[in-house]
């Protein structure tokens, strides 16, 4: 039987220390960092 590694989850403090500088929003998702990318243009919402 093989284990796989298990990658250390970040706290929310770990977080907002390691926000990439990359422009776009991010959030926490099961102690990971994750960028949300946008679903539809601004200019199709009216």
């Amino acid at each position: 039987m093989t284990k796989t590694p298990v990658k250390p989850q970040l706290s929310f403090e770990q977080f907002i220390e390691n926000i990439p500088d990359v422009e776009g929003c991010y959030e926490l998702f099961n102690g990971e960092i994750m960028r949300i990318l946008p679903t539809r243009r601004r200019e199709t919402i009216a």
